[in-house]
Order: structure tokens, then sequence, then C-alpha cells
């Protein structure tokens, strides 16, 4: 009994001294790794060689690449340089400024050139442009003119031009002028009743007199003119009310002849009309060349505009506003 149980002590024994068990063997593999490892990141050199590498890849992260550290001065970055300068597209007009510059002048024009081109550079390696609302819409602006350009529609024949100025003869037409002298009265306050009585009074002695009369001694002292020549509907509206317009091209106001007394936000005022005339629709002949601009503007606007929605209509529209602010929710 005594010698079983001795061989047994001896059968568990027996691992330990070939090497142990399949566990021990890989703790002893793994304590080895680990103390070599310590050996060598305690080695100088490891570290001089670590810190070395670390230095070489933060230069080569922000060191711009051999293409980007190069700016090329050529004939049309200089073109484009002068045209946005001078804010005068015309190649011709630009290359012309050019050549009339001095060696010295040119020298200047392409320091400030690679300046600028560099510090453009180094600002979007920064990311300075995203989230900048004035740069989102000078590049807006920049496909907004490309747009345009791309949209630039031939010349219209005559018929075309005929039929445009015949649907749209009002826009083409000369407006209604009238050429007139008044007298003012001023005002007490907010009160036009002095004023008034005032006018009547001497509407009633202009009236009597044989001869036309300026007037000017019975009224006050305008902040203005108190004559007008050749002076459209809205003109008049501007410097006298639409009271004063609509009585001066009303036809029962007659010509050469005082009308009144009329208010205005002035004060009160007759009027004495010395010529009227009548709305005129320019013939086609003076106005082809407006027609052709204006049909022009309308079929460029009109492009333009399908454009920029086949561009909107590429993108998906989700709106994800809160209740609040859906509703039109103010404060």
């Amino acid at each position: 009994m005594q010698k079983n149980k001795a061989f047994i002590k001896r059968q568990a024994e027996e691992p330990r001294l070939l090497g142990g068990t399949g566990n021990s063997r890989d703790k002893g593999r793994a304590t080895s790794l680990f103390w070599s490892a310590k050996r060598l990141f305690s080695d100088p050199l490891t570290h001089f060689l670590i810190i070395g590498f670390i230095i070489f890849s933060t230069i080569t992260a922000l060191s711009p690449d051999e293409n980007e550290a190069v700016i090329i001065v050529d004939d049309a970055a200089i073109l484009t340089y002068i045209q946005y300068r001078s804010k005068a597209f015309d190649e011709e007009s630009a290359w012309a400024a050019y050549r009339n510059l001095s060696a010295d002048e040119k020298t200047t024009l392409v320091n400030d050139y690679a300046r600028e081109e560099a510090l453009y550079r180094e600002a979007k390696k920064l990311g300075f442009e995203n989230g900048d609302y004035i740069i989102r819409q000078r590049l807006i602006q920049k496909l907004d003119f490309i747009a345009e350009a791309g949209s630039i529609p031939p010349s219209p024949d005559v018929a075309e031009m005929l039929e445009f100025y015949t649907n749209n003869s009002d826009e083409f037409s000369e407006p209604e002028r009238a050429s007139f002298t008044h007298i003012f009265f001023s005002k007490d306050g907010s009160s036009y009743n002095n004023a008034l009585v005032r006018a009547r009074a001497a509407l009633s002695v202009i009236e009597r007199a044989e001869t036309m009369q300026d007037g000017s001694e019975y009224g006050d002292r305008f902040l203005y003119q108190s004559r007008y020549t050749n002076r459209t509907h809205d003109q008049i509206v501007d410097m006298l009310g639409p009271k004063a317009a609509e009585l001066i091209f009303s036809p029962e106001a007659s010509i050469n002849q005082w009308v009144g007394p009329v208010t205005s936000h002035h004060g009160v005022h007759l009027i004495f009309i010395s010529s009227r005339r009548a709305q005129m629709t320019e013939p086609f002949e003076a106005v082809q060349d407006i027609v052709e601009d204006r049909m022009r503007r309308e079929e460029i606007a009109k492009r333009k505009a399908d454009y920029i929605r086949q561009i909107v209509t590429n993108y998906q529209i989700k709106t994800k506003l809160s209740p609040l602010h859906d509703a039109g929710f103010t404060e």
C-alpha cells in the first residue's frame, strides 16, 4: 500500500521535473518575452529610433507634396489674377495692362500672386473654408456665374423681336410727362386749414388777373423747386405726392390754367400746368436694340433657372425641423 502511494507521488512530480505541464510552459515563454521586451525598450538606441520615426512621420504629414509645394506662375494664372484684381474680365485689356508694366512692377505682381496662392493653399490645408458662410456664398456665386455664362442664347431674329415687342408694347413706351409751376402754402403742424384758406384766396385773385402770374408773392418758400419740366407721374408722386400727380394728369385739369388747391405731406399747392404729353409707344425701329437685349436677358434667366433646378433635383431634401419651428413658432 505504501509502495503504491510512493509510486503515485513520483508520477505526479515527474512533469515538473521534465519541464512542467503545457500551461506552465506557456507561462514561461510569456515571462521570457516580457523580460526581452523590457530590455529592448530600456535600450537608449531603441528610444532614439522611436523618436526619430515619430518626427519623420510628423514632418511627412505636415509637409506639402512636391506638386503642392510648387507655385507655377504661368500666363493663364497671371491673366486671371489681373482680371480679378481689376474686377474687369477682359483678356485683351488684362494683357495690355500687363505689357505696360515695368520690369519691377511685373516682379511685384508675380510676388503678390505667389504670396496669395501660398496663403490660399495653407488656409485650405488647415480647413479654414469649412463652415465659413462667406466662402460658401462665394462658391455659390461662382457656380451661378458659370450657369449664366453657359446659358447665352443665340440672337433672336427680327420676327421674334417684333412678336415680343407687340406682346410687351407697354414696356417700350415713353411715359406721360408734364411741365408745371406750383405755389406752396405751408401747413401749421398737422393742420391744413389755414393753408387751404390762404390757397383759395390766392387762387381767386390770380384767376381775376388778365395775364398769367407766377403767384410766388402769394405763397411760402418751398424746400425744393417751384418749376418742373417734363416730369413723369412717378417723379411727381415722389416730389408732391399722389394727389398732385393725379390732378396734373387728370383730363379735367386744363392746360395753361391754375388748378387746386391740393394737399401733400409738405402742405398745400396751387398748380399751373404749362404742358402735358400722353404716354407714347416708341416705334420698333427706335427700340429694336432694347428689345433684343430684353429677350436675351429673359432667355438667359430661364436657362440658368433650368440649370440650377436640374442641380437641385439631384439631391434628396429631408426636412427635420422641430414641431415648434415647423409651425412657425415665435416668442
